[in-house]
């Protein structure tokens, strides 16, 4: 829902949020080197310096520096990689921030969000990089922070990116044919955004099809890197889906708020030339293949719960073979060492050494060793005869 002033009570003042800047400036937290980036309509080519000090070397403060007469059709675009903390102060006293979006900045809001304001929008946009060392579809969320008022888009993260980067060089080549203004930056990013996840679900297709592929063919002795390998491409869905879930929210609430209540004040002349009117048809294009990245991840996940059902069910079915094939051999090994105990102890019966006046065993003939194999065979016989009477193998 969009955040009114009079929502957190009274006006606020530039010395609320000068202090609310030096107040979470004392929490410690560590930025890497502050880059900018300035974009006009009427530069040539944007500025990008370390300092605001530094994009005029006439000029040391910032509020000179952007208050520069411009057409009325000028657009800036002020992007700040690791904003400080004098930045930040400086850029909230000037453009007259509330302090709840310099806390929400600087704390590094991590939720997809609009927050319409009475003099300009607050945006937060989450996106990703690559995770440092690690191939796509590892990634990194971060947040990009958008402020938009007339003539003017302020832009802050806390992470390397190349967002800016490729929408300064989509306004490069479509300057001379589009107005840019605010929200056309504003759009310009949401769409490089939601486009870059093209990249990470098409890696994840691919994975998912492999592994789909491979799960009646892999060995057992590979098992904890296949179940690894399925748990690592369901983690980066989960990540992706995390990412793009609340994004359809943000494009509504900016639809409404920098598109149609910005046409419903205009009259019917105004509204069929104005430029918003096709913004709306932009974003609706995003929302499109926002649901179609959506829908993907979510018929990725399906697909590789049921490769992982499958493999483990192939698992199980071979564990149970294994534990048969075992129950089997036992039983064999149980019915064998029956016949040679029987046989050992007919063999003993015959080998004692008994004068029991039996003529077979007075004379020297080859009888008695004929009734011992003989009687040594027909109890095997009989043993293995009951043993598959009672199925025992």
């Amino acid at each position: 829902m969009a955040r009114k002033p009079e929502d957190v009570g009274e006006v606020y003042r530039l010395t609320d949020v000068g202090s609310m800047v030096i107040f979470l400036g004392r929490i410690g937290i560590k930025l890497g080197p502050q880059k900018i980036t300035l974009f006009s309509s009427n530069f040539d080519s944007p500025l990008r310096t370390a300092s605001f000090q530094d994009l005029d070397a006439a000029r040391q403060n910032i509020n000179d520096l952007l208050a520069d007469s411009q057409p009325p059709d000028a657009t800036w675009w002020l992007d700040i990689e690791n904003p400080s903390e004098e930045s930040l102060y400086d850029l909230c006293n000037t453009f007259r921030l509330h302090p709840l979006t310099a806390e929400d900045i600087w704390r590094r809001e991590k939720r997809d969000k609009f927050e319409d304001f009475r003099s300009y929008s607050f945006v937060c946009i989450q996106t990703f990089r690559a995770a440092d060392g690690q191939a796509l579809p590892s990634v990194v969320p971060y947040t990009i922070y958008v402020i938009l008022l007339p003539g003017c888009t302020l832009s802050f993260r806390f992470t390397e990116g190349e967002h800016t980067t490729r929408v300064l060089q989509r306004i490069d080549l479509l300057r001379d044919h589009v107005t840019i203004n605010s929200d056309w930056i504003c759009y310009a990013l949401i769409d490089d955004i939601v486009d870059s996840f093209t990249k990470p679900i098409s890696i994840i297709e691919r994975n998912v099809s492999r592994i789909d592929d491979e799960i009646y063919t892999t060995r057992i002795d590979d098992m904890s890197t296949f179940l690894g390998e399925i748990d690592s491409e369901r983690k980066a869905i989960a990540s992706l889906i995390a990412l793009l879930s609340h994004k359809s929210d943000l494009l509504s609430a900016f639809q409404k708020h920098r598109c149609e209540l910005q046409l419903a004040n205009l009259s019917e002349t105004e509204s069929i030339s104005s430029r918003n009117s096709g913004l709306m048809l932009y974003i609706s294009d995003i929302q499109d293949h926002l649901a179609t990245n959506l829908s993907s991840l979510a018929q990725f996940e399906s697909l590789l719960a049921r490769s992982q059902e499958s493999y483990l069910a192939q698992l199980s079915i071979g564990n149970v073979s294994g534990r048969q094939r075992t129950h089997i051999f036992l039983k064999r090994m149980g019915l064998l060492t029956l016949i040679l105990a029987l046989i050992n102890w007919l063999f003993s019966m015959f080998g004692m050494n008994v004068n029991a006046n039996v003529t077979m065993f007075a004379e020297s003939t080859l009888t008695r060793y004929w009734i011992i194999i003989g009687v040594s065979v027909f109890v095997s016989v009989i043993i293995l005869a009951w043993a598959r009477r009672y199925r025992f193998f």
